[in-house]
């Protein structure tokens, strides 16, 4: 996983705005943080938050959905051109655990932002439960899959890689959750596989 950041931007001051702005995001949450303590964390001058935002909360805003939805289409890239539905699931649990090893600061953020975000998420944009669910309804069709209701499953499949990366977050587990993928996998694919 990768911060998204607009091409024209990269070499601006953004994004060390938009690194600043998640750590303290994920310390203190939105309404605790002030634009002061994200342009002093880095290091540049309060108004140059300003110069590409209208303040925190838009800030905010722009780093959930845009990397959310890169996330997403990410994760549906890499599924589609599997054939199973058991290898769809294995390759989700693979990207998404490798993903959040790779950023874990921005997946986290996404991770605790989602509840308070999602009633709001643009509808022509991405999120990994719209992927998740297409793999449920296929892998059902093909019969691979339990018949359940698609929302069940696929909360039991995304549901239990979010819990993971919680446990990771909390500091319960220490070590690269891709050391447990395969557990992690096959504990997911028991719970939904047909029998």
């Amino acid at each position: 996983m990768q911060l998204v950041i607009e091409k024209s931007k990269e070499k601006t001051l953004l994004p060390k705005i938009m690194k600043a702005a998640i750590k303290l995001f994920n310390k203190k949450g939105i309404t605790g943080t002030t634009t002061k303590e994200i342009a002093e964390k880095a290091g540049v001058a309060e108004g140059a938050l300003y110069r590409h935002f209208k303040g925190k909360d838009e800030l905010a805003w722009y780093i959930f959905t845009e990397n959310l939805n890169k996330f997403s289409i990410n994760l549906q890239n890499c599924v589609e051109h599997k054939k199973t539905a058991k290898d769809k699931i294995k390759v989700l649990v693979s990207t998404s655990l490798a993903s959040y090893e790779k950023d874990k600061e921005l997946f986290t953020y996404l991770l605790i932002s989602e509840h308070r975000e999602l009633n709001k998420f643009p509808e022509n944009y991405m999120h990994p439960g719209h992927v998740v669910l297409k793999i449920i309804e296929e892998g059902q069709k093909t019969g691979e899959l339990k018949k359940m209701n698609l929302y069940v499953a696929g909360s039991i499949l995304m549901g239990s890689l979010i819990r993971f990366c919680a446990i990771r977050m909390y500091g319960t587990v220490n070590d690269d959750l891709c050391n447990y993928e395969d557990e992690i996998f096959t504990g997911i694919w028991r719970a939904i596989k047909n029998d």
